[in-house]
């Protein structure tokens, strides 16, 4: 099976991972601001393969969107649960060491954009400051598209070969998960206005419990219009979730060493 997302591939017992980036190196010198370009990074590998843990193989996991209630709320049961957790954790087996120097990368960038801002923004500039700035910007941002990309191709590798419609509702679960709304009414896809509108209603008539008053009739109506056969599906199916987390908390287990 191969995948190609962004700069990620996956081979049979092998990877490449192709790091292009222009970016941007501050250093302090003597108290002076030096910058130098650096045009590419470059990680090849032939047959190798990172040893996971556990705790490693969770996090990237769920960052793909595919923890065990995201599952369970698309319709995934438990047995696609060890399914998407063991195709995930042989993609990440192959992959993980390139997007650790990619994760470095980042981190390193991030912390020298203060610098490079403070450089460009001071009174008198050193030359080439605001061009460093603004490389250094291109350089986050193309270095946090790649680790997006590896999330995607996290995403695919574990929902390789299963349900579309199953991968469908949980495209959507991932696609929203900073609406702040509750796994139900994330498995359908809302406008903006819609989102906040029932983020409010949700919130008003949490509110309107906790103080013993009656919610009003306005977020009653958008609750109300929002609980489709989907949502109230999804709310059913989380109801009987324990089979799923448990097989993927068993899954998740097993990959450690991997």
């Amino acid at each position: 099976m191969n995948h190609r997302i962004g700069h990620v591939r996956t081979r049979s017992r092998g990877s490449i991972l192709g790091v292009a980036v222009a970016g941007i190196a501050l250093v302090a010198a003597g108290g002076a601001l030096v910058f130098s370009h650096f045009t590419a990074v470059s990680v090849e590998t032939s047959s190798v393969r990172v040893r996971l843990t556990a705790n490693s193989a969770r996090a990237w996991i769920v960052r793909a969107g595919l923890d065990p209630r995201s599952l369970a709320a698309a319709g995934f049961t438990a047995q696609d649960a060890t399914l998407i957790v063991g195709h995930s954790v042989e993609f990440l087996a192959e992959n993980t060491l390139q997007m650790r120097e990619v994760e470095s990368q980042l981190a390193d960038a991030r912390k020298s954009l203060p610098r490079l801002e403070n450089a460009a923004t001071a009174g008198e500039p050193a030359p080439g400051a605001a061009d460093a700035l603004a490389q250094g910007r291109a350089l986050i941002s193309s270095l946090e598209a790649q680790v997006r990309d590896f999330e995607a191709a996290v995403f695919a590798a574990g929902t390789s070969g299963l349900d579309q419609g199953k991968i469908t509702r949980l495209t959507s679960l991932k696609s929203s998960r900073s609406s702040g709304l509750p796994l139900e009414f994330r498995i359908q896809s809302r406008s903006d206005e819609e989102t906040v509108a029932l983020r409010d209603a949700l919130a008003a008539r949490e509110i309107a419990a906790r103080s013993g008053r009656q919610e009003s009739a306005s977020a009653t109506h958008i609750i109300s219009s929002a609980s489709t056969p989907d949502s109230n599906e999804a709310r059913s199916r989380l109801g009987n979730s324990a089979a799923v987390t448990s097989a993927w908390n068993a899954a998740v287990a097993d990959a450690e060493g991997r």
